[in-house]
């Protein structure tokens, strides 16, 4: 969701394109045959595939869960979009067991007309609209946005000109991990002392699962 914000004060007027931080759930499986599929390899530990049923699966990952036999559950995976900080996306990626791909600051240039020729950021939560600590962000951020794009009108490619662009710049990163990386990713994340983007997100997206693959995530909420 992209916004403009103006705020008024003494050295004049701030612009900036501000836009919100988001995730999106890509893959949509049939959510009750992917979690048959995961049943299926669980019970080929056991030969018991003549005992699934129905709605086995949900007993059958309840116990595996339980259990914290958590290798059963990495048969599948789940894709999500993230719309957040380039401060964000560093965190993100420390979890190891997912794979990633990324709006890249070394090969996009922004001073192009298809970007509208400005970079794009993300108000930190604390800092509020119309306060002396917004135009203090503001002023810095619009700083950093006119030294990029002076540096690419002055034939500096942009994968040197992003070095002056801020920790708040927006981003987007696609993110592939398996249902036992995304359960780590949630008890890490969604912790109140999780920093405040990445927890909304977090909550976000753990909600998202829920809604079709409660017996894998339903523990988590």
């Amino acid at each position: 969701m992209l916004m403009n914000f103006h705020a008024e004060w003494n050295q004049g007027e701030i612009s900036l394109r501000i836009v919100k931080s988001s995730v999106k759930l890509l893959d949509m499986y049939d959510p009750i045959e992917a979690m048959k599929h995961i049943e299926s390899r669980i019970r080929n530990c056991y030969k018991s595939e003549d005992k699934s049923t129905e709605d086995s699966y949900i007993r059958m990952l309840g116990k595996m869960i339980d259990s914290h036999h958590y290798s059963t559950l990495e048969h599948i995976s789940f894709t999500a979009k993230f719309i957040c900080t380039r401060a964000c996306s560093h965190q993100i990626v420390r979890h190891r067991h997912g794979s990633y791909s990324q709006e890249s600051q070394r090969y996009i240039n922004y001073s192009r007309g298809k970007f509208g020729s400005e970079i794009q950021v993300m108000q930190p939560p604390r800092i509020m609209t119309n306060t002396p600590e917004f135009v203090i962000w503001s002023k810095q951020i619009e700083s950093a946005e006119k030294a990029y794009l002076d540096l690419i009108k002055a034939g500096i490619k942009a994968q040197d000109a992003r070095s002056v662009l801020p920790n708040c710049a927006k981003t987007e990163l696609d993110v592939t991990m398996n249902p036992r990386a995304w359960r780590d990713f949630f008890k890490l994340r969604c912790s109140p002392h999780a920093q405040d983007e990445i927890r909304m997100l977090a909550k976000d997206l753990l909600e998202q699962l829920c809604l079709n693959y409660y017996p894998l995530f339903g523990d988590l909420k």
